[in-house]
């Protein structure tokens, strides 16, 4: 392991002909621009305004207020995805059980593209089907046969 060392004082080179380019100023490596932004994401777009107290609210879920601005929204959000509105998201045309199913359709059709190469589910399982049958009718040249 080196000892420490004092850094030279000479810059790095930046060619003439390269771009100009200088280094932002800031404070382990978050400068003043990232530091509005992350301060701007956690404010509140309007604070949550319960309008009735209800033992099903749970934890982590508010009530807004009728024809507030959060909740016109939310409104104008779900009308433009063409969803339904459960709580605070939207349920759009494409849900998660279409997902897996293509997904899993994938995953059977390569299943079966693989497992078909071995020889005896080709002979007793793939060439009974009707339309690809014929696919998997494998006629090797007599002068390419080692047998």
């Amino acid at each position: 392991m080196a000892p420490w060392t004092v850094r030279p004082g000479y810059k790095t080179y930046q060619s003439r002909f390269g771009p100009k380019y200088t280094t932002a100023p800031h404070f382990h490596g978050i400068s003043l621009g990232r530091a509005v932004k992350l301060y701007v994401s956690f404010q509140p777009i309007h604070p949550p305004v319960h309008t009735s107290v209800s033992p099903f609210l749970l934890p982590g879920f508010v009530e807004y207020e009728k024809n507030s601005p959060r909740e016109e929204l939310v409104l104008l959000e779900t009308k433009q995805k063409g969803g339904e509105r459960r709580g605070e998201e939207t349920i759009g045309p494409w849900s998660s059980g279409t997902t897996v199913a293509g997904f899993g359709a994938a995953a059977g059709v390569f299943a079966i593209f693989m497992f078909a190469e071995v020889p005896r589910v080709r002979e007793d399982i793939m060439k009974k089907v009707p339309i690809l049958g014929e696919y998997f009718d494998v006629k090797v040249a007599p002068e390419d046969n080692p047998f």
